[in-house]
């Protein structure tokens, strides 16, 4: 697994962040070694981007820090407190991560506020769609609220699954290669736009690209 991590510091105080911390993690699928060894920590506030090629074990690695992949070895640390490791599993729903999927996984029958509100279950509905309003205010598409993902563009769409990840305030936010899908130019301007709501937002970030 060869990857090379790019750290961007901020200077604005993280009110929700928490620190994210592989130690010494591994994960194989049969005979494939997707995740060696890897010992990171990702610190509160910080954005970080992992950088390698295709297949190199960086969409892994967000699985595991999600939940959705169990280590074979190592630990996985949040604020210090062990998410995964040889004796602890937490679910991915108890560990406050948001995760934006490589291909968004917006629920095509939903409208884009139904979409968002889905990661917000434990409120009461009034409750929900405020929260779930002001997540589409952050990324600029409350007055998309009742139109679909089919009728959005490829950047809005990614625009809606990220306000869905950020709606519930989670501490660490994950990023699969959000920009993949994008073509060059507007690849450009919606990652200038994901970083100004990541600043704002003030999360523990972890990107893929």
């Amino acid at each position: 697994m060869n990857i090379e991590a790019v750290s961007v510091r901020h200077r604005t105080p993280a009110s929700i962040a928490k620190e994210l911390r592989f130690e010494d993690v591994r994960l194989t699928y049969g005979a494939v070694e997707a995740v060696r060894g890897i010992t990171l920590e990702v610190r509160p506030g910080e954005v970080m981007c992992l950088l390698g090629q295709s297949g190199c074990g960086k969409t892994s690695l967000l699985r595991l820090a999600a939940g959705i992949e169990a280590p074979q070895f190592g630990r996985i640390l949040v604020d210090g407190q062990e998410m995964a490791g040889p004796d602890i599993f937490v679910p991915p729903e108890q560990r406050g991560i948001g995760l934006v999927f490589q291909d968004y996984a917006l629920f095509p029958h939903l409208t884009n506020l139904q979409n968002v509100m889905f990661g917000l279950s434990g409120l009461r509905r009034s409750e929900a769609v405020q929260e779930a309003l002001r997540a589409l205010q952050r990324v600029d598409l409350e007055s998309a609220a009742q139109a679909y993902p089919h009728e959005l563009s490829g950047g809005q769409q990614q625009r809606v699954a990220l306000a869905r990840a950020l709606a519930p305030r989670p501490g660490i936010l994950l990023l699969d290669e959000p920009f993949s899908g994008l073509d060059r130019r507007l690849r450009d301007q919606v990652r200038a736009e994901t970083l100004a709501v990541l600043r704002d937002a003030r999360a523990t970030c972890m990107i893929v690209t």
